[in-house]
């Protein structure tokens, strides 16, 4: 079992639907509002910062995943 994560600068939450919101333009509903980790509740801590890191296994066979900004314009451009 693999977990791919695509290449590119790491990002928060926010900084990507910040970016998917631009992508969309006049499609894009509703607002983005951000929170702290205190104001969402949840039970189990989380860490300040947890970026998924961008390793790409090419000894394995695994292929170099693309910037994530540039698959994400294609799958809400279709």
């Amino acid at each position: 079992v693999f977990q791919a994560v695509n290449a590119g600068p790491g990002c928060s939450w926010l900084e990507f639907a910040t970016y998917a919101k631009s992508l969309l333009g006049e499609r894009a509903v509703g607002e983005i509002v951000p929170v702290t980790e205190a104001e969402l509740k949840r039970p189990a801590k989380r860490p300040m910062k947890s970026v998924l890191a961008h390793t790409p296994d090419t000894a394995r066979g695994l292929p170099v995943l693309r910037d994530w900004r540039e698959a994400l314009a294609e799958f809400l451009s279709s």
